[in-house]
C-alpha cells in the first residue's frame, strides 16, 4: 500500500515565522531550521513555474508577492528536499515555522487559512499512510505463521476502517466547505491505484464542489 501523491499536491515538510507587511500586500516569512535555501514556484495548471530563489537572512526567508488578485497556488521547496504547498490570498501575512529535516507535518502557518487546510488535509494523509505502513509490516512477518489466514483477514478489516476514517475526515472538510477551492487537493488523493473519495462513488461531492467553486472563484484556472 504506497500513496503516490500528485506534485501539485505533494506532502511537504518545511518550516516558517511571521512578521509585518505594509496595507494592501500579501507577505510570507519562514523560519526554516535546517535550511539555508528555498526556490519559490507558482503551481500552474499545468506547470510549476519556479519564480525566485530565497536566502535566509539571520535564519529567516522574506518574500512579498506582488499583483495577488485572487487565490492562487504557490509551492516551497528545500533544494532537492521537501516541498510544501501554500495558498496564497490578497492581504496576507503568512507566517511559518518547522524543521526542513523533520519528515512529520509538525510545522505550523498562520495567516493563511486555505495553507492550514492543506496541511489539514496531508496531516489525514500521512496518518492513513503510517497506519498503512504498520500493517504492512505485520503482514509481512506473519506469512510464514500458521494462523496467517487468520491474521489476514484482521490486518483487511483494519485497513478497511483506517480508509474509511481517512474519507469521512475529508468528506467532513467538503462538507464544511464546498467551494474551498483547496479541496482540489482532496479529491485526487489515493492509496496506491485506489482513491479515496472516487468519482463514481461520490460524484454528488464532485459536483457540488465544483459549482460552489466556480461561484466563488469566478474565472481562476484551476476551477
Amino acid at each position: 500500500m504506497h500513496f503516490r501523491p500528485n506534485l501539485i499536491f505533494g506532502l511537504a515538510i518545511a518550516a516558517f515565522t511571521f512578521s509585518c507587511q505594509s496595507p494592501g500586500g500579501t507577505t510570507l516569512e519562514a523560519d526554516i531550521s535546517g535550511a539555508e535555501e528555498l526556490l519559490l514556484a507558482k503551481i500552474g495548471t499545468d506547470e510549476i513555474e519556479y519564480q525566485d530563489t530565497l536566502h535566509a537572512v539571520s535564519g529567516t526567508f522574506s518574500y512579498s508577492f506582488e499583483d495577488i488578485e485572487e487565490a492562487e497556488l504557490w509551492m516551497l521547496e528545500v533544494p532537492n528536499g521537501t516541498r510544501l504547498s501554500l495558498f496564497v490570498e490578497p492581504d496576507q501575512q503568512i507566517a511559518l515555522e518547522a524543521d526542513a529535516n523533520d519528515p512529520g507535518y509538525e510545522y505550523s502557518i498562520e495567516g493563511s487559512p486555505g495553507s492550514e487546510r492543506i496541511l489539514n488535509i496531508n496531516r489525514i494523509m500521512a496518518g492513513l499512510m503510517s497506519g498503512l505502513d504498520s500493517l504492512n509490516n505485520v503482514n509481512s512477518e506473519s506469512v510464514q505463521l500458521p494462523e496467517y489466514t487468520d491474521i489476514r483477514e484482521r490486518l483487511d478489516s483494519t485497513y478497511g476502517v483506517k480508509m474509511n476514517a481517512a474519507r469521512d475526515a475529508m468528506l467532513a472538510m467538503l462538507d464544511e466547505d464546498p467551494g474551498h477551492l483547496t479541496n482540489l487537493f482532496i479529491f485526487p488523493m489515493a492509496v496506491g491505484n485506489r482513491q479515496l473519495i472516487p468519482a463514481q462513488d461520490y460524484f454528488d461531492r464532485y459536483e457540488s464542489s465544483m459549482s460552489a467553486m466556480q461561484e466563488r472563484y469566478p474565472g481562476n484556472p484551476h476551477v
